[in-house]
């Protein structure tokens, strides 16, 4: 049976997509739906208490391209592009460079009929979300370890609209909708910042937690601490040849507020390089984080 880290490591391989709706489809200058999409993530416990994860935005092309820009609320981004025919990258901002971590991928249908998305077997039913009507596809993991219903709107295409992902523990993902604008977003907001290309090796889910050469200690945060959130952060890191991380994704099941906090330490972290002969090479996999609460002394 697929663990529930496992699930959500998988989950979080795909590439995000934020999710809006808006006025009538604009006239196209490619075969690709073009429109900026703007989201919202929050993170829901077993209890339902509601945390606010991060926005999101979505820059699409009429040529294929697209950019994602992922904020959390402190101020840690996440940020990937896609370039049509080329492949997709991760953008250190840090280091002013863009980690091209695939060297191609499928692209997806520049458009979907209504039709179609009834016709897939994971059809469940429709619902009018920002005044677009979406057809919603439920998938159910074997080992039920999540149920994600994604909701697509036939004006963007493959491109999911919203998205909710609850899990077996009861917790919830909500990635939902705020604005949608159709039309040709400027260049500059497609292609991002012009650094340097650097060929990332292959992401990997082996454990690099025995590479820490420094693990400075998370802050946490005062607010999790108040509510009792504690548990376990994995991340997704590259790392390059002097040990330092150049990108982190967070692959674990969400913790409302310590990812963010996880993601702040691992960036002040330093690795021992890996070696190929004798030298430096880039290297990625994947570390964890304990977030633990004090014991209560009891009398």
């Amino acid at each position: 049976m697929l663990s529930l880290k496992r699930a959500f490591a998988l989950m979080a391989s795909l590439f995000i997509a934020s999710c809006l709706a808006g006025p009538a489809r604009a006239q196209q200058t490619g075969p690709y739906p073009a429109f900026t999409l703007v989201g919202k993530v929050t993170d829901y416990d077993a209890k339902g208490n509601a945390f606010p994860a991060y926005a999101e935005t979505r820059y699409n092309s009429a040529s294929g391209d697209w950019r994602y820009v992922g904020m959390y609320l402190g101020g840690q981004n996440v940020e990937t592009l896609y370039r049509l025919g080329d492949g997709v990258y991760y953008v250190d901002h840090r280091g002013q460079r863009l980690l091209k971590v695939f060297a191609r991928r499928a692209d997806l249908p520049g458009s979907t009929t209504a039709a179609e998305f009834r016709a897939d077997p994971n059809f469940s039913r429709t619902e009018t979300v920002l005044g677009h009507v979406a057809y919603v596809l439920r998938v159910q993991e074997k080992g039920y370890c999540y149920v994600e219903e994604t909701y697509y709107v036939p004006e963007i295409g493959r491109t999911p609209f919203k998205r909710v992902t609850t899990f077996k523990n009861g917790s919830k993902r909500v990635e939902e909708p705020v604005s949608l604008t159709f039309g040709e977003p400027d260049v500059r907001l497609v292609r991002g910042a012009g650094y340097t290309v650097i060929e990332q090796v292959r992401l990997s889910g082996r454990s690099l937690d025995g590479r820490f050469q420094s693990k400075p200690r998370p802050l946490y945060p005062a607010e999790a601490h108040r509510l009792g959130i504690s548990g376990t952060v994995e991340l997704q890191v590259s790392v390059d040849e002097t040990g330092r991380v150049t990108s982190a994704r967070v692959v674990s099941l969400p913790l409302p507020l310590l990812d963010e906090a996880a993601l702040e330490a691992v960036y002040k972290a330093r690795f021992s390089p890996a070696q190929v002969r004798g030298r430096p090479v880039k290297t990625a996999g994947v570390v964890t984080y304990e977030f633990t609460l004090p014991a209560v002394a009891s009398n």
